[in-house]
């Protein structure tokens, strides 16, 4: 059975015709110059492509970057803001004995503590532990005994 033509790619050879010439290939040495020509084009294009991926990737190290004194003992690093969605990650370090007044969520929030443990009234987050609060939600004074690293997502303030 024929497969249906497609007008854009219709073969001007059939099948038959393709398999015979394609089984009478022999490879070819190419000349040294043609050679080293192909090969400076593969690279070029390989470095071009990694130029292109490497300009999407952000990389900040932990030495990296600046704190900024947000409460008495909170400090924030801002780590990327994506303003296409109006998103912005940031870590918070909480020193110990730190306390945040209670505020209402403008935009779903998420929230992974990555040392330590942070309160927020009967919320207690220990290491590890995931929280999310949804837009509109409110949390009450948020407080740290031990001091806590935490990694959050959320909107970017109006």
């Amino acid at each position: 059975m024929k497969k249906p033509v497609d007008q854009t790619t219709a073969q001007l050879l059939d099948e038959e015709t393709l398999e015979i010439i394609g089984a009478n290939l022999r490879p070819t040495a190419l000349a040294p110059d043609r050679r080293t020509l192909l090969r400076s084009r593969i690279m070029d294009r390989i470095d071009e492509s990694h130029e292109q991926t490497a300009a999407t990737l952000v990389t900040i190290r932990s030495e990296q970057g600046d704190w900024q004194e947000i409460a008495p003992k909170i400090f924030k690093k801002l780590l990327h803001i994506d303003s296409n969605s109006g998103v912005e990650s940031y870590l918070l370090r909480v020193e110990a004995g730190a306390q945040a007044p209670a505020h209402e969520h403008l935009h779903d929030e998420l929230c992974l503590v990555l040392e330590g443990e942070v309160c927020f009234e009967d919320v207690h987050l220990k290491t590890g532990d995931y929280h999310f609060a949804p837009k509109g939600s409110v949390h009450g004074v948020a407080h740290s005994k031990t001091g806590a690293l935490l990694f959050l997502q959320s909107g970017l303030a109006a």
